[in-house]
């Protein structure tokens, strides 16, 4: 099958491999390797560059971790005061009095039970400074995989998933689910620093936050300067950023609307159901998220604990929202707080990239991917969005350079 003549399209490709023949004679199969070739160089030269940079910057490429004279020498450059506290004592008392009046505005609009508890610390874990924060965004997005082998006959293969290198060291990894179908696994940062941005797409979570770090010693923005992570809850997540970025200062903000939904799935699975109920599932979840918008996380455990059996129909459910929650109360923070200072409280930045990298291509119906064609894809995206498409395919360079909006896709451009 080849593409019609006519197309914006295949006249770029024409220029790209300097042919004069008429377009129709471009291959659909010359698109998908040619585009598969590129990505791979693409993530190839990435993960090279940042393992160099670690290496330069005194971190052990293979772990991502520093060695021990790279944290002596990365504690003496440290300013304190402009670091975020995550204790009781907070560097600038200025800013403690406008957050101590700002918590008794807050709580002289809400009921009793929603208010933010006195002696919390989470009201006081925000960034001090726009100007001196770095927001890392990150997630994974998934699209359906391809089998390892083509099922042969009336008899289809159980799915499968064979675990290689790609899928990064075993600590970090997300464990497949064997009766599911397997999926593509592609893990997405967006870092933003002064109102510009860069986006990184991986094959798997531990890659991403290693070039994460790659890029902000590259710019020398780890120095005086808050980092800020907002996620959606996931487990490797929540690893990586624990054991890679344990050396600096930082916070981990689980996203609202993810932390709603999980709650909504299991509440909605725990308490009885039908028209007659309608009503206390309405209060029950109402109630619930009024005392989590203030980051009272052990309030919220006592209101479920509290609540009349009558109303359960499933205690092991509502014993597992409890224990979620109780696993993500140092992410969860005062909601409550960063809305009011106009801090963020959501992860969609890279929801948003996911889908501009993945989704939107990836996601049609019966469509599946190979691990290699699914990722260079991606990487193939994201060369666009990062305004580094013209300089990679005449020179093979990578310029790291942030930028303010996102740059059109290939497909756009030709249109």
């Amino acid at each position: 099958m080849s593409i019609e003549s006519g197309n914006g399209i295949n006249h770029l490709l024409n220029l790209l491999l300097h042919r004069t023949a008429p377009a129709s004679k471009i291959k659909l199969r010359t698109m998908t390797d040619l585009v598969r070739r590129h990505g791979e160089q693409y993530i190839n030269e990435q993960v090279s560059w940042g393992n160099r940079i670690l290496e330069e910057n005194g971190w052990n490429p293979e772990s991502a971790l520093p060695y021990e004279e790279t944290i002596t020498d990365f504690r003496t450059q440290e300013d304190a005061s402009t670091w975020l506290s995550c204790g009781n004592n907070l560097t600038d008392e200025q800013e403690k009095a406008a957050v101590d009046d700002l918590i008794k505005d807050i709580n002289s609009r809400r009921l009793p039970e929603a208010q933010i508890p006195a002696g919390s610390i989470k009201p006081y874990q925000v960034e001090p400074d726009d100007s001196l924060t770095i927001k890392v965004s990150l997630d994974g997005v998934n699209s359906k995989r391809q089998k390892d082998k083509r099922s042969k006959g009336i008899h289809e293969e159980e799915p499968c998933f064979i675990q290689d290198m790609n899928d990064g060291p075993a600590d970090y990894g997300r464990a497949p689910d064997p009766k599911k179908r397997p999926k593509v696994e592609t893990s997405v940062a967006v870092i933003e620093v002064d109102q510009q941005k860069y986006v990184f797409a991986a094959r798997n979570m531990f890659e991403v936050c290693k070039l994460v770090l790659a890029f902000l010693l590259y710019h020398k923005l780890l120095v005086n300067r808050n980092v800020v992570f907002f996620v959606d809850g996931g487990k490797d997540i929540r690893k990586c950023i624990n054991d890679l970025f344990a050396f600096c200062t930082h916070q981990v903000v689980l996203d609202w609307f993810h932390l709603k939904k999980h709650c909504l799935e299991w509440l909605s699975m725990s308490l009885c159901g039908g028209k007659q109920n309608r009503e206390m599932q309405y209060t029950v979840r109402r109630q619930l998220f009024h005392i989590l918008w203030a980051g009272n996380v052990e309030g919220a455990i006592a209101y479920l604990e509290s609540l009349d059996s009558s109303s359960i129909k499933n205690r092991q459910r509502l014993d597992e929202l409890i224990s979620y929650l109780r696993n993500k109360d140092p992410e969860i923070a005062c909601y409550a707080v960063r809305r009011s200072l106009g801090l963020r409280i959501s992860s969609n930045r890279v929801e948003k990239a996911n889908d501009l990298i993945v989704a939107e291509r990836q996601k049609g119906k019966g469509m599946s991917w190979s691990r290699q064609g699914s990722w260079s894809l991606a990487n193939i995206t994201t060369m666009y969005l990062n305004h580094e498409a013209d300089q990679w395919h005449r020179e093979g360079i990578i310029s790291y350079q942030m930028y303010d909006c996102y740059g059109q896709l290939f497909v756009q451009q030709a249109s």
